[in-house]
């Protein structure tokens, strides 16, 4: 004897699904960073997802009650991303890029979001932390001697073995051949110096 459609649990469950399509990707949203400010009342995140008209990870930062109620967006830039509260929690630090352009350290008063684009790094940045109130420390890369005054547009004809293609999704862009360098700003002021106090070789 045999089953009728309609008394198969499974197959009722299935009838109002679909199979994912291209086109669906680009409405999947990840939380990729999140910080809770020094009230422990909101949390800001790194919110992220592919754009398929760029063929490029986009983020932003959004802000939301520790409950899940009072979601907002806070940031409209390419990719936003890593906001890191003040030790005093008066200021949030964030990194910024833009297609084209060096990642730019940004530090918004909170919770205005007024915001002040502090220095950039030409070849990216992996991370940014406060030091006190008033300073933070960079994590990113630098180019070996070879690379120095080198146009960019020649360093992209350069050959290269790829072997995995997280380089695209990072922020960063491709550092494989890049040295590490962790680099101090002592003022939030914008165009402000960036000063190295360690280098890998």
């Amino acid at each position: 004897m045999t089953a009728s459609p309609s008394s198969d649990p499974m197959s009722s469950a299935a009838a109002g699904r679909r199979l994912i399509e291209p086109a669906d990707l680009g409405r999947f949203r990840s939380v990729v960073d999140v910080a809770l400010d020094r009230s422990a009342r909101t949390v800001v995140a790194t919110i992220g997802w592919p754009d398929v008209d760029t063929d490029a990870n986009r983020s932003v930062l959004e802000a939301c009650d520790v409950d899940g109620g009072g979601r907002r967006r806070l940031t409209e830039g390419h990719r936003d991303r890593q906001p890191r509260f003040s030790p005093d929690g008066h200021r949030l630090a964030f990194l910024r890029g833009q297609p084209g352009e060096p990642t730019r350290v940004a530090v918004a008063d909170w919770p205005t979001m007024v915001v002040t684009e502090v220095a950039s790094l030409r070849d990216g940045a992996a991370d940014v932390q406060w030091i006190g109130d008033d300073g933070l420390v960079v994590v990113g890369p630098r180019r070996p001697p070879d690379q120095e005054g080198v146009d960019d547009s020649e360093l992209a004809r350069r050959p290269r073995i790829l072997t995995r293609t997280d380089y695209r999704f990072n922020g960063r862009g491709w550092t494989n051949d890049r040295l590490g360098q962790v680099l101090v700003i002592d003022e939030i002021v914008e165009g402000a110096e960036l000063r190295a106090i360690g280098r890998s070789e």
